[in-house]
């Protein structure tokens, strides 16, 4: 029994299918059954366009070259979220050791293009883990430039072996950042550094970022506006980060300060603080953070896709 307004009945591979709890202290739910389904980012125009689909979250990957012909739908009101899913990428710090190194690479990609291109304007390029629109966001915090001639003097004072392949991996089922990472591989190769691109199933890319056994990675993350002490500490500043190990004795007191401090300026400023040393190191980076693109047939009442809450009216979703 649950105390929810469904219940789970069936899980499949790639399904799940919950009914409706009729003893919700709320009331009954309108709708009996609730199908959810996992599909490739490309089956999710053809669903829309037969009705097999009703509801795309906002958290699917629709593909950039299907996005125009989902919102010209007749039958689908669409809706883009604010800029809060971070295109993260990440710098084995112990194969590509040198912070001047990491920082060229990210200066010679001209992310705003990504951003303008790929995504159609549908996002923003800023540094660090959080985004403008966070109560959180400090825009002294600076960036990374696109600077090409000051990307190449970085290698050369590196001592870049241009002979040398860094491997990038890359989740297959996000469009998107396959594209961005062959944008990237010529933009990087016109500064003197090659990039071999490893198109891997999710699961497989989550092994690979686990293990360290890349150079560079890149992953859709979100997290939640408010907080971020607890991404931060894991995925950059342990022994089992995504950055290779990489620490920082600035990042840990910071990450510190934003779970003992109750002052709001004081955590915005240890945050900030966080932001600067990422800035400076660039053990990892955001490619972009783009908004991505909800869906719902309009034959479903009351569900309004969100990256937060949006099931928290489902009891009260009708179908007409």
């Amino acid at each position: 029994m649950v105390s929810g307004p469904y219940r789970l009945t069936d899980r499949g591979d790639r399904t799940l299918t919950y009914a409706a709890n009729e003893n919700y202290f709320d009331g009954a739910p309108h709708i009996g059954t609730l199908n959810f389904r996992i599909v490739e980012g490309s089956e999710l125009l053809s669903g829309l366009q037969t009705g097999a689909i009703d509801i795309v979250h906002p958290s699917s990957l629709i593909p950039s070259q299907d996005r125009d012909a989902v919102e010209a739908l007749p039958d689908v009101t669409t809706a883009y979220t604010d800029p809060l899913t971070d295109q993260m990428t990440f710098f084995n710090t112990q194969t590509v050791s040198d912070p001047k190194v990491r920082r060229a690479i990210v200066e010679a990609i001209d992310r705003q293009t990504l951003v303008d291109g790929i995504l159609q304007g549908h996002g923003e390029v800023t540094d660090g883990f959080i985004p403008t629109g966070s109560p959180l966001y400090d825009e002294s915090k600076g960036g990374i430039p696109y600077d090409p001639a000051d990307a190449k003097a970085l290698l050369e004072q590196a001592g870049w072996d241009g002979s040398r392949t860094l491997q990038y991996y890359v989740s297959s089922g996000d469009s998107n950042a396959v594209l961005a990472a062959q944008v990237m591989q010529q933009q990087l190769k016109e500064v003197g550094v090659e990039i071999e691109i490893n198109k891997v199933d999710f699961g497989t890319l989550m092994d690979i970022a686990g293990d360290n056994e890349f150079d560079i990675f890149s992953v859709q993350y979100t997290i939640t506006p408010a907080d971020y002490w607890a991404d931060e500490a894991s995925l950059i500043n342990m022994d089992y980060s995504w950055t290779g190990g990489w620490l920082n004795d600035t990042v840990a007191e910071n990450l510190e300060i934003t779970q003992t401090s109750s002052d709001e300026n004081e955590i915005r400023d240890a945050y900030n603080e966080v932001e600067k040393v990422l800035i400076e190191e660039v053990p990892m980076f955001s490619l972009y953070f783009l908004s991505n693109l909800s869906a719902v047939n309009n034959r479903i009442k009351g569900a309004v896709p969100s990256f937060y809450g949006t099931f928290n009216n489902v009891q009260e979703w009708d179908i007409e």
